[in-house]
C-alpha cells in the first residue's frame, strides 16, 4: 500500500516531468520551425512528389537566399511560379547571359524513365534561394502548427499553467501532510 505522502510525491514528479516535457517540446519546435528565420532562411513544405525521393511530400525544406552566380547545376532551388506558388526543383542549367535557370523535378519522368525537364525557364528574379537542408515529413506538422498557431500557443500556455497549478497544489498538500504529523 502506498502512503498519501508517496502518492503526492509521485504526482509531484509526474507533473514536473510533464511541465518540462511541454516546455521542451515547445522550445524544440520553435527552434526547428521558426529559428532559421532569424538567419534569413525561409521554410517551405514540399507539396508534390516531383522531388521524391530527395524531398518526399511533406518534407520541410530550408531555403537560403543565394546569388544566382553561386547556384550550380544539381543544386535544388525554390522559386515562385504560377499564382503565389513556390516550387522546389533541381537546376539543370544556369544561363547567366540571359539570367534564367532550367530546372527539373527529379521524379518527373517519361514512359522511358527519363527525367522530364520543366517546360519554362525560371528567371533569376523569381528565385527565392537554394535549399540548404530538409527535414522529411516535418512539413505536415509545420503547416498544421502554422495554420493554428494562436490555438497551439494558447493551448501550450493553458497546459503549462494547469501543470504549474497541479504542482503547486501537490506541494501545498505535501506541506500540510507534513504539518499533520
Amino acid at each position: 500500500m502506498v502512503s498519501k505522502g508517496g502518492r503526492i510525491k509521485a504526482l509531484k514528479i509526474i507533473t514536473n516531468f510533464l511541465f518540462w516535457l511541454v516546455v521542451s517540446v515547445e522550445a524544440i519546435l520553435s527552434i526547428i520551425f521558426f529559428g532559421p528565420k532569424l538567419f534569413g532562411i525561409e521554410t517551405y513544405v514540399v507539396a508534390s512528389g516531383s522531388m521524391t525521393p530527395k524531398y518526399p511530400v511533406g518534407s520541410l525544406v530550408y531555403v537560403q537566399p543565394t546569388a544566382p552566380s553561386d547556384i550550380q547545376v544539381g543544386d535544388a532551388i525554390s522559386f515562385h511560379f504560377a499564382d503565389d506558388l513556390v516550387a522546389t526543383h533541381e537546376v539543370r542549367e544556369n544561363n547567366q547571359t540571359d539570367q534564367y535557370f532550367r530546372t527539373q523535378g527529379i521524379n518527373n519522368r517519361d514512359e522511358n524513365g527519363d527525367v522530364i525537364p520543366d517546360a519554362a525557364p525560371v528567371p533569376y528574379d523569381e528565385v527565392i534561394g537554394k535549399v540548404i537542408f530538409s527535414l522529411p515529413f516535418l512539413g505536415v506538422i509545420y503547416q498544421h502548427i502554422k495554420a493554428n498557431l494562436v490555438v497551439y500557443f494558447a493551448l501550450a500556455i493553458i497546459i503549462t499553467f494547469m501543470l504549474k497549478l497541479v504542482s503547486e497544489k501537490v506541494k501545498h498538500n505535501d506541506v500540510e501532510g507534513q504539518n499533520d504529523k
